[in-house]
């Protein structure tokens, strides 16, 4: 017979995990160029390593989660089709502006930015690999990869969910971000930006 202790422990432990769950919503991107119709989303096609635009709907493959990781101001981008042991990376290939799905680790490619853009509500994604004058963006219907960072819609990221995140301004220098962490329903600890 399971002592008292352990009851009141896993009961403390259960009541955590669905609060985790409940609060966690997971993200789905867009674009400025490609509208809130099309999502960014994993290809289904075996190999599941492959990013695209989308039309946006109920598929696991657009449902992301913005993790946080041990350097500052970086993030894994994981999600549910793939799993939380894939994140975004960028294929380390000499071009360099390639991404996949691949196992996450400690790789400066699987490190994202969000970046606060003229444009209220929309958002650069930088990559610590490529460094900051590369930004994650729509090339051509529906491919998606890494270019210079320039005033261009395919460049400009939302999220079409309302989530919490405090961002913060500053005349003289860049707006940054600063996260309202919260934990997934894997004990992850996510990250909220406001909706486009």
């Amino acid at each position: 017979m399971p002592s008292r202790f352990f009851k009141v422990f896993a009961a403390v432990v259960l009541v955590g995990l669905l609060r985790a769950s409940a609060d966690a919503q997971p993200h789905a991107f867009t674009t400025l160029s490609t509208g809130a119709g099309k999502c960014l989303d994993v290809i289904n096609d075996g190999k599941n390593d492959k990013l695209r635009m989308f039309t946006c709907g109920n598929y696991s493959g657009q449902s992301w989660s913005i993790v946080e990781t041990r350097t500052a101001g970086h993030y894994r981008l994981t999600n549910d089709f793939t799993g939380t042991r894939k994140c975004v990376d960028v294929a380390n290939d000499g071009q360099n502006d390639r991404l996949k799905m691949v196992t996450c680790g400690n790789f400066s490619g699987q490190f994202w930015s969000i970046n606060a853009t003229k444009r209220a509500g929309f958002y650069h994604l930088k990559n610590e690999f490529t460094g900051s004058s590369k930004c994650l963006a729509v090339t051509g219907g529906t491919q998606v990869a890494l270019q210079d960072c320039a005033d261009f819609a395919g460049q400009y990221w939302s999220t079409q969910l309302p989530l919490q995140f405090l961002q913060s301004h500053n005349e003289n220098e860049k707006s940054s971000l600063k996260a309202n962490p919260l934990f997934d329903r894997n004990g992850r600890r996510v990250v909220r930006i406001p909706p486009g």
